[in-house]
């Protein structure tokens, strides 16, 4: 059968609702409603033919150039943005402004280019460290040799390997003989046996604890999207992280002074901690309940009949909200 996607968001203080359905490689439907004092269907998609797509009379002169060139494979909404319609550009930018950050594949080159953009940014970096009481005093950044342990590739193939390296958002310059990419240095105060501060030491980010190198490498996609406004979701945000330092992140989504332009946080944890967060409202926190037949249900903890004063991490323990894995004790090994 074919997958389902559908999600609801809001560009200029209308809200959307766009979903398609995918089998094979193909777009079987496609729809999009926008609410006025109700939902108005502007388009609806019944087969992966282009014939199939449908136009409310409003923008149906217009659109229909567009449906013309809408291929089996590819979605409506995005051949009009390829093709320069303006409201699907405006609304293929809300997907473009959000960013997914997984924990198998979490890089701090994000955060190397932010701080190497402007003195600016890199004070905004070292502040929220500091915020979260990381004891680092500033960061600098050093451009070393990169040994890619290449031998004597050619030429051709080096200039090769340097491109998708780019592509990997990985920085990358070149002096006259070799590729130089950038080394963050943290700056640390040394204090004497009276708590005066007397000198300073540098550690490269690698000598630095694993949390305090997630936190670095979340830390400009945090600022950027409550500066911008946006979207962050992050799996396993929890891994290698504090629960006083994750409530932190989650303090800033929450705090009217600090997310002025509506910034969301969506994240992916296993620590019931949070559950009880005072920084989390309830109506927040969506559970996942898998089955033994490998299927997943999201539902809110608002969905269930809890009193107000009563302690959800508790009650989730106890499986009152289902989802606690059911973990056969038997014997392993026979």
């Amino acid at each position: 059968k074919p997958t389902l996607f559908e999600i609801e968001f809001i560009v200029n203080d209308i809200l959307y609702k766009y979903g398609f359905e995918i089998l094979n490689h193909e777009v079987h439907t496609e729809w999009l409603y926008r609410k006025e004092q109700r939902y108005v269907n502007l388009f609806h998609r019944s087969s992966p033919e282009k014939e199939s797509i449908e136009i409310v009379k409003k923008y149906s002169t217009e659109w229909k150039k567009y449906a013309e060139m809408t291929r089996r494979n590819s979605l409506f909404l995005s051949r009009m943005a390829n093709l320069a319609c303006d409201f699907a550009i405006e609304l293929r930018n809300w997907f473009m402004n959000f960013q997914i950050i997984t924990s198998d594949y979490m890089k701090d080159s994000n955060t190397n280019s932010y701080i190497s953009s402007s003195d600016e940014f890199k004070k905004s970096v070292v502040s929220f460290l500091q915020k979260a009481h990381v004891d680092i005093e500033d960061i600098k950044t050093e451009m070393v040799p990169f040994d890619l342990n290449i031998g004597k590739m050619p030429e051709s193939l080096k200039k090769e390997l340097l491109k998708l390296l780019a592509k990997d958002d990985i920085v990358v310059e070149m002096n006259k003989t070799e590729p130089m990419v950038p080394e963050i240095k943290t700056i640390h105060s040394i204090y004497d046996n009276a708590n005066n501060r007397i000198s300073y030491a540098e550690f490269n980010l690698s000598q630095e604890s694993k949390g305090t190198q997630k936190l670095y490498a979340l830390s400009a996609s945090i600022i950027e999207v409550l500066k911008e406004g946006g979207m962050l979701f992050i799996d396993e945000f929890d891994t290698n992280l504090h629960p006083e330092l994750t409530e932190y992140i989650i303090s800033l989504f929450n705090s009217i002074n600090n997310n002025r332009k509506n910034a969301q946080l969506i994240v992916i944890t296993h620590n019931p901690l949070l559950m009880d967060s005072k920084y989390i409202r309830r109506d927040q926190i969506w559970i996942v309940d898998k089955d033994e037949y490998g299927s997943s249900e999201l539902y809110r903890v608002t969905d269930f009949n809890v009193r107000k004063d009563k302690k959800l991490m508790k009650s989730y323990l106890l499986g009152q909200f289902g989802s606690v894995p059911d973990i056969d004790n038997d014997e392993v090994l026979q």
